[in-house]
């Protein structure tokens, strides 16, 4: 999985903090600020990147189409990480690190997760 481009990151952000379907419009207006002026066009053809790469679906609505997201931010975020543990050539060392930073409260959460993992029975000794 690559990592998304600024804008995409940007797109998707709006996306996943909206409780309803956006149409381009909306989201330029929700991209849009003091700081920059995206033209509507380009909106338009990174969404539709996003949703040809399976991350929007869109429905049409009227004259226009409504974008939703099909993956949550947090498949994004555990993509990404397991992006990284594929990269490395010891992937073990990678979690102990990882897991190292983790303050107390996220780690209580990592041991609870990894305490309801199911066994696999093809993996006995």
């Amino acid at each position: 999985m690559r990592p998304f481009g600024e804008l995409e990151a940007d797109v998707m952000r709006i996306m996943w903090a909206s409780d309803e379907p956006l149409n381009i419009h909306g989201i330029v207006d929700a991209l849009n600020g003091e700081e920059r002026q995206l033209a509507y066009t380009t909106v338009m053809t990174v969404t539709e990147r996003l949703r040809t790469k399976g991350w929007l679906e869109r429905d049409k609505h009227g004259r226009s189409f409504r974008y939703r997201p099909l993956r949550t931010a947090d498949d994004y975020s555990a993509g990404l990480m397991e992006q990284a543990l594929d990269s490395s050539t010891d992937r073990t060392s990678v979690l102990l690190r990882f897991a190292g930073g983790l303050d107390a409260t996220e780690a209580a959460a990592l041991r609870r997760a990894l305490e309801n993992i199911p066994t696999d029975p093809d993996l006995k000794s």
